[in-house]
């Protein structure tokens, strides 16, 4: 946003950390070659998992018999930084997405049926992908990597906020929202955002954002953040034309 010309105020609102006690994620790595597929929902479950994967001596040519599904392009691009290459990527870079790849993969979701399937992923997370799946047969291990804890904002930049109000709230998913209202205040922070254009990564993000009366502004086509940096890009267009 600032190649692009945008004045940023980046608030740390979400800690990646790894996971504790991490036996059940141990277990899943020992037991890599029982399974069928993996399905990476986000970079940090590759980072974390492979970070492990190698802690415990393995590498990644470990996965190389494996069918390894990617939720999106950047998930992709952090597989393939690791030797890793990409199976099946969805149309749409979200769970009902992964499911419906998978399913045509298999020629429909009677084709899931037995299959072994590793999802290693946030601690917190929608339960819709591994609940899909295991009604239409599949075994699915859903193993934490990692955790989203909040962050820190400071109050200098709580008062900046008050202070000189940003144009559009930008929110990458729907845990850095509600750390924001945790960590600002939330009535404070809710009059704030239902006041300002917010951008929001996708429909999942849209939908938390709905369910607190506030209304995004800017909702991407494609779940990626080339696609929102893209919807940020025609937004802050047509509002400069509206105000010249």
């Amino acid at each position: 946003m600032e190649a692009m010309g945008a004045t940023v105020l980046a608030l740390h609102v979400i800690e990646i950390r790894e996971v504790e006690p991490r036996a059940p994620l141990d277990a899943a790595i020992d037991a890599l070659r029982d399974y069928d597929w993996i399905l990476f929902t986000s970079t940090y479950a590759v980072q974390f998992f492979i970070r492990r994967l190698t802690e415990r001596g393995g590498t990644p040519a470990a996965m190389q018999r494996l069918k390894i599904c990617a939720v999106g392009p950047g998930t992709a691009a952090a597989l393939a930084g690791c030797g890793i290459g990409t199976t099946v990527m969805p149309d749409e870079f979200m769970a009902e997405g992964i499911f419906r790849a998978l399913s045509d993969y298999h020629g429909g979701p009677g084709g899931l049926a037995g299959l072994r399937i590793l999802l290693p992923r946030a601690k917190e997370a929608r339960e819709i992908l591994p609940r899909d799946l295991a009604a239409a047969g599949a075994r699915v291990d859903v193993v934490p990597c990692y955790q989203n804890t909040p962050g820190t904002i400071s109050a200098e930049a709580l008062q900046t906020l008050r202070t000189r109000p940003v144009d559009l709230a930008v929110f990458t998913s729907s845990s850095a929202l509600n750390h924001f209202l945790d960590l600002a205040g939330k009535e404070e922070a809710l009059r704030m955002l239902r006041a300002t254009p917010v951008a929001v990564l996708g429909p999942i993000t849209a939908r938390t954002a709905e369910s607190l009366a506030i209304k995004a502004a800017v909702i991407p086509v494609e779940n990626s953040v080339p696609g929102l940096l893209a919807a940020i890009g025609a937004w802050g267009a047509g509002r400069a034309t509206a105000q010249s």
